[in-house]
């Protein structure tokens, strides 16, 4: 699933590629539930066929009762990607709204978890450090790569690639070689950096192209998660 992770909503990557282009949050959301869906079917299909004749080692057998057992704990948590994803579709509430609206829920959670004391308040604080070194490191990646996008855009690059592309290659040609490139480019580099530089670049030329801005977004945004 870790893979496909980038394409279901509500994902922070596509909130943070809404962001940095004009593409609607909704427009993502609603474009990447079946993209994920066929990905996820296809690595199941691509385990199974691996795993034909005990080739790959055998962990233990899932158990329906304690999975079961689980869910009631798990409940309260899981609500706040489905507040956002019907929310943001749903047109009740933004992305931003969205957000603030989650932060506010978890904050109630863990008040409850607390109490009820189902964590403690001694492991509260790695969670919140973790949370702004995380936050700390997006926002400094949002405004480096924010700056290498601004050269690259001045420097005509989105525009020598327009013209190269329609002078020699075709729709599919370029969202293969966008796959490819993509790819090379998130085992070398981190994919939020990847993504925040190639996306205002790619997204352009292939609506030139003719393609749909979300088919191409959509289109990047698996391969920097595969």
């Amino acid at each position: 699933a870790a893979s496909v992770g980038e394409t279901i909503p509500p994902s922070t990557f596509m909130i943070i590629l809404a962001y940095v282009t004009t593409l609607s949050v909704a427009g993502l959301f609603a474009a990447g539930i079946l993209p994920a869906v066929v990905g996820s079917l296809a690595m199941v299909a691509a385990v199974i066929w691996r795993a034909r004749g005990g080739r790959l080692p055998k962990g233990p057998g899932f158990r329906i009762g304690p999975a079961v057992r689980s869910v009631p704990g798990v409940i309260p948590v899981l609500v706040i990607p489905a507040v956002m994803l019907f929310g943001v579709l749903g047109g009740v509430v933004t992305a931003t709204e969205a957000g603030s609206l989650a932060v506010i829920y978890g904050i109630l959670i863990v008040i409850v978890y607390v109490s009820a004391r189902k964590m403690s308040a001694r492991e509260l604080w790695p969670i919140i450090r973790n949370a702004a070194v995380l936050s700390g490191i997006v926002f400094w990646l949002l405004a480096t790569a924010s700056l290498a996008t601004q050269a690259i855009v001045l420097g005509g690059l989105p525009n020598a690639v327009l013209h190269l592309l329609t002078q020699v290659y075709g729709k599919i040609t370029f969202l293969l070689i966008t796959a490819f490139a993509l790819i090379i480019f998130s085992m070398l580099f981190e994919a939020l950096p990847v993504l925040l530089i190639m996306a205002p670049v790619l997204i352009p030329v292939g609506t030139a192209l003719g393609l749909s801005s979300l088919q191409v977004a959509i289109v990047i945004l698996m391969s920097i998660g595969d």
